[in-house]
């Protein structure tokens, strides 16, 4: 196994592979405008994280190692670190919960715009906060709670891994994101193919199936539409069947794409065609600054969440992919925010989408925390 340097809690990144396996940068963290500008510094490891609306003008982090682990060595070394440190048991955090009567407002001003015939689907979002950052022990607890986690998840239905485990840190900052997405965004699995997949209507493991619900059909399909929208400029698209698909905490559906592409395409570009899809943004996506300005702040200020989240390498190197920046936690200036999202239709019914709400905060808890 390899032997890691500790200083990757102190100051790193990761993101689950294509293949199941993870991609860790380490060593000083760099921050660069451009793509160019970080690979022109020699870097080893190169992540896309920018913000939700890409305003962040360092989009770029990369680092002077790069390193790949199995989830095994991963979990290995991190309770090699937590024998080593003799870590206190985890204390219980006081979170500040989201308020029903904004997102209810959030709701009606949705319901207006599907009547006036200007969205078909909105996204809004709230979030519950604490003050403080995730620490270094806290990091290490909710890794290894992660990859448990993902132990339990199952691989057999769809391509590619049943989560995306992601996230940077960085002590000297003071921020950091952590999540375990179940959401890719693309991958450029091998010259001429991408692969995509639409997420979207969500329920509790012993709910009705969510295929025979109109509602989160509708939901879904209106993902679907948009992804093959963006996509069909791109080559001819393939898309499967749409199938409920069981996480851990939660099931979703979900349809797999796959896109014979006319020509290479760049990654920014490719970033930039698809986020946001449906699932985090709006249908049709021109509807998305009608949204956001009547939305409340929280869906303005949403730092990371929803974001995409990637891993760049040279095309002759092996592939690069996106995985959208959801189910996760964010800290920074002293404050943890944890979100949620849910899709909203004309169907759709307040008290059904804020307990869905609930439920997406309290699976990031069982993840990370071990409890809800």
């Amino acid at each position: 196994m390899l032997a890691l340097d500790s200083q990757f809690l102190v100051e790193g990144a990761l993101l689950t592979e294509p293949g199941g396996g993870l991609r860790l940068g380490l060593g000083p963290l760099g921050r660069f405008a451009s793509l160019e500008e970080a690979l022109s510094k020699g870097s080893q490891a190169v992540f896309y994280a920018p913000d939700f609306f890409q305003s962040d003008p360092l989009p770029w982090l990369a680092f002077t190692e790069s390193h790949h682990l199995t989830l095994k060595e991963l979990e290995e070394q991190l309770l090699h670190w937590s024998e080593r440190d003799s870590l206190p048991s985890a204390q219980e955090e006081s979170w500040q919960e989201p308020d029903l009567e904004v997102f209810k407002e959030d709701f009606f001003q949705a319901q207006e715009l599907f009547r006036r015939g200007l969205a078909k689907k909105v996204v809004p979002l709230v979030f519950a906060q604490r003050p403080g950052s995730v620490s270094r022990d806290q990091r290490k607890r909710a890794l290894l709670q992660a990859l448990r986690s993902l132990k339990y998840l199952n691989s057999s239905k769809g391509w590619g891994p049943s989560s995306w485990l992601y996230g940077y840190w960085s002590e000297s900052e003071g921020e950091g994101l952590l999540g375990l997405s179940p959401e890719l965004l693309f991958c450029l699995t091998k010259p001429g193919e991408l692969r995509s997949l639409a997420l979207a209507g969500t329920g509790s493991l012993d709910g009705p199936p969510l295929l025979s619900d109109p509602k989160q059909l509708a939901e879904h399909n209106w993902v679907v539409q948009g992804l093959c929208d963006r996509l069909g400029g791109l080559g001819e698209v393939k898309v499967g069947p749409t199938f409920e698909w069981a996480l851990s905490h939660l099931k979703h559906l979900r349809t797999d794409m796959e896109v014979g592409l006319s020509k290479a395409p760049d990654f920014l570009d490719l970033v930039n065609r698809l986020h946001p899809t449906a699932a985090l943004g709006s249908y049709p996506l021109e509807a998305l600054p009608l949204w956001i300005e009547r939305a409340s702040d929280s869906n303005r200020s949403r730092g990371r969440f929803g974001a995409p989240f990637g891993f760049y390498q040279k095309p002759e190197v092996g592939p690069s992919w996106a995985v959208v920046a959801i189910r996760n936690l964010q800290w920074s200036q002293g404050q943890t925010l944890l979100g949620s999202g849910c899709g909203l239709v004309a169907q759709s019914q307040l008290l059904d989408e804020w307990n869905e709400l609930n439920l997406k905060r309290s699976a990031v808890r069982k993840i990370f925390f071990g409890r809800s």
